[in-house]
């Protein structure tokens, strides 16, 4: 299953947020504009764009990796739309493959969200799909359920699973995997711990490995530590460093009506070093750069198995 095959190293900071002037001491709150990337032969650009009232508008991916045989670069465009009440209502995505010379050279894949709120302005229902070679996905809807006010079940589909997390008291207490072809018997165990986080999931996959990740966390509900077991290898390991003299300030913007829950700890930007030690020895890791008002400007992933360093540069806007 995606969530315990793949750890991501830039985990923590961007999910949506955007660009510009340099930031000064009296600016206290910034989006993330644009995140450039590149080991000196690879290269890959995310940039936000926002409404004046700080509404993220669109982000655009490029890269020159490609999962298209015919293709030299990638270019991911994910849309946003809003009510009259800044209620997101439709989210579309663009996934289109182009040539050396520029020409598009695939039918590009496209995925549809739209969003339904209940009358106090809470989302009830996700609905999505997806066309093309790449982003192809049957029609699906997610839904939430609240019993006076307070979110209850979140139900979450894929066209490989279905999820459901049970609340209480506005934290997670239950979560279930379920597969969506029943032939398939190897459903995810999770467990969840009191602050409402991942504890420890459990899986077995398709040649019968039995995965086991632990995730701890520190008394701020910050992410410290992941371990990865597959039967009884020694474990993988992921460790978070943090800077407490900088601001934890999450740098995510939310979106209006959205519930609100960290399934995997408080995802802060005051990360200055993750670490990843695979259970062969191999090591990677990542060192992040603050600037003044401890907002990343700059990181680096760096280890035995990555031939080029791989360099990430963040910029920001919107400051207020």
């Amino acid at each position: 299953m995606k969530s315990i095959v793949l750890i991501c190293f830039v985990f923590m900071i961007f999910s949506c947020s955007p660009k510009g002037n340099e930031i000064t001491p009296s600016q206290q709150t910034c989006f993330i504009g644009s995140i450039n990337t590149t080991d000196g032969i690879n290269f890959s650009t995310t940039k936000y764009s926002y409404s004046l009232t700080g509404l993220l508008l669109q982000k655009v991916d490029s890269s020159n990796s490609t999962i298209s045989y015919f293709s030299s670069y990638t270019i991911k465009q994910v849309s946003y739309l809003y009510d009259k009440n800044d209620y997101l209502k439709e989210s579309q995505t663009t996934l289109s493959f182009f040539s050396k010379d520029g020409k598009l050279v695939e039918i590009p894949s496209k995925r549809v969200e739209s969003y339904m709120y209940n009358p106090q302005g809470q989302l009830i229902k996700n609905e999505h799909y997806g066309i093309g070679q790449f982003l192809s996905e049957p029609a699906l809807t997610d839904t939430y359920d609240y019993n006076n006010g307070q979110l209850t079940q979140a139900t979450l589909r894929t066209s490989s699973e279905t999820v459901v997390i049970s609340f209480r008291s506005g934290l997670p207490i239950t979560m279930t995997s379920t597969p969506t072809d029943p032939t398939i018997q190897n459903s995810s165990i999770y467990e969840i711990n009191e602050q409402g986080f991942v504890k420890s999931i459990r899986f077995k996959d398709v040649i019968n490995r039995q995965w086991l990740t632990i995730r701890n966390y520190d008394n701020q509900q910050r992410l410290i530590s992941i371990e990865t077991k597959v039967d009884n290898q020694n474990p993988s390991k992921y460790l978070v460093e943090y800077d407490d003299k900088k601001s934890p300030e999450t740098l995510v913007p939310t979106l209006k009506g959205f519930p609100q829950y960290d399934l995997y700890g408080k995802q802060l930007n005051n990360v200055i070093k993750t670490s990843y030690v695979e259970n062969t020895g191999n090591a990677i890791s990542t060192i992040y750069e603050y600037n003044n008002d401890s907002y990343p400007i700059k990181s680096q992933i760096t280890g035995s198995t990555i031939s080029n360093p791989i360099n990430y540069l963040y910029t920001y806007s919107m400051c207020k």
